[in-house]
């Protein structure tokens, strides 16, 4: 499996861009995961990160957020509230 990923920003309402970014098996197109976004006066508020659940624990949900940071150099990102999981996996990845 070949994993890539898409970059969309799909709406925008006085100076906020809502954006998302998939991971996609290039193979089958099939969808893997996705981060759902907004951009604010250069700040990054992540409104959430989901991976389809056979192909968590994977990498999936790091590649996205490193597609993030890297489309996006340089932008402070609010990690906003967090649920369990969501904190384990950014201290996972060292973003905590």
């Amino acid at each position: 499996m070949k994993i890539k990923t898409y970059d969309e920003c799909y709406d925008s309402y006085r100076g906020q861009n809502y954006c998302r970014i998939y991971a996609y098996d290039e193979n089958t197109d099939d969808i893997l995961g996705k981060i759902d976004y907004w951009i604010y006066e250069n700040e990054i508020q992540i409104a959430f990160i989901e991976v389809n659940e056979q192909f968590r624990r994977k990498g999936i949900g790091e590649l996205l957020l490193n597609s993030l940071k890297k489309t996006h150099k340089g932008m402070k990102i609010n990690y906003g509230m967090l649920t369990a999981d969501g904190f384990l996996f950014l201290k996972g990845t060292g973003n905590i």
